[in-house]
């Protein structure tokens, strides 16, 4: 990774600055002491000299002077102090920019680390798609192999000198890229292998997950079908309702279409996360005290499950099931695996279910 830039150097010259200020408010402090002392001296002698009870104009006009000198020195005095207050400030600020810079840094690295094994894995992934390959071609079925998998990992690194900012953000591209990569690959080869034990039987449907619903979430040819389109087919919603919801997405599209339909009443929160668990070949779960072990919540704290809308419901010595109202979320996933040192198996929870089970077990 190339050496991030050097902190700007104006922080430095301001500071220089300010102590040269600090010396010309010094200076002329010092010279307004000598005015005063001289004033005073002169307002002594001319008191001296009186010899009548009318002050003379001399007088009046030295004690002004007295007194303008002295609001002229109060005044320097204050402008002096909140010029070191300022300085104080500016150097905190250049030390917490300083502790962020070198924040990023190690997290700029961890993501490479991460990027380069997730590419590596990808590899290793690719050769035993190959041999799964094989193996479905010489058992007479290798009609579902996708080319989604046929794709090799782009390579993005960023290798020239673009700031922290351009590095971090490559960094997560290639980490998002890998992972999904990885997901494309281990589905692929998962639905190979059982094709080549079971050429003439059909792929197991989901656990918790309608019959009419798992049949609808591959078309003739065994693709995947949209969510739209699973629910339509169905009998979920009609054709009708699905266009509509399309047409309210295009105008808000940070919103899911699953949480469009649920909100103009055409479906329940249910159904379509057991569409999303057909989609992703994994199980549906309701969670209660049943299906959640008390001794797999504990393994995170609840800001982890709450910030990824996550939580622990199984555990074996070697792997975490992890309930989700979005299993596609790998920076969750991945966030989980470093907390707990487990691999994380996912499972799909309706995002509600998800919410009150943490306000159960961790508040």
């Amino acid at each position: 990774m190339p050496e991030l830039p050097q902190q700007p150097d104006i922080l430095v010259r301001l500071e220089a600055a300010v102590a040269e200020w600090n010396a010309q408010v010094s200076r002329a402090q010092q010279g307004l002491s000598d005015q005063l002392s001289r004033a005073k001296d002169r307002l002594d002698s001319v008191v001296h000299d009186l010899r009548d009870e009318t002050v003379p104009e001399e007088t009046t006009g030295l004690r002004g002077e007295l007194e303008s000198l002295e609001l002229k020195n109060r005044a320097l005095s204050e402008e002096a102090a909140a010029l070191g207050d300022e300085l104080k400030r500016l150097r905190q600020v250049y030390e917490e920019r300083c502790s962020a810079q070198q924040e990023a840094e190690r997290r700029a690295a961890h993501l490479e680390r991460t990027a380069q094994q997730l590419r590596e894995q990808v590899a290793s992934l690719e050769v035993e798609l190959a041999e799964a390959r094989g193996a479905s071609s010489r058992s007479g079925d290798s009609d579902s192999v996708t080319d989604t998998a046929d794709h090799s990992l782009p390579n993005h690194t960023d290798t020239g000198d673009h700031g922290l900012p351009n590095q971090l953000a490559q960094a997560l591209s290639d980490r998002e890229e890998a992972h999904q990569e990885i997901v494309v690959l281990r589905a692929e080869i998962e639905s190979l292998r059982r094709r080549s034990a079971t050429p003439a039987e059909a792929a197991p449907q989901p656990s918790g997950v309608p019959e009419h619903i798992a049949t609808a979430a591959l078309d003739s040819r065994g693709h995947k079908r949209r969510t739209g389109d699973i629910l339509v087919t169905a009998g979920v919603i009609t054709q009708e309702q699905l266009d509509s919801a399309l047409v309210e997405q295009e105008t808000s599209r940070h919103r899911r279409l699953g949480e469009i339909l649920v909100a103009r009443g055409y479906t329940a929160e249910d159904l379509v996360a057991q569409v999303l668990a057909s989609q992703v070949q994994a199980p549906f779960v309701l969670l209660n005290d049943a299906t959640v072990e008390l001794a797999a919540v504990r393994l995170i704290n609840g800001r982890l499950a709450s910030h990824h809308a996550c939580i622990p419901i199984r555990i074996t010595p070697e792997e975490l099931t992890l309930a989700m109202s979005n299993p596609l979320d790998l920076i969750a996933i991945e966030d989980v695996e470093l907390a707990t040192n487990l691999r994380v198996t996912p499972v799909v929870a309706t995002a509600s279910d998800i919410a009150d089970a943490i306000g159960r077990y961790y508040y």
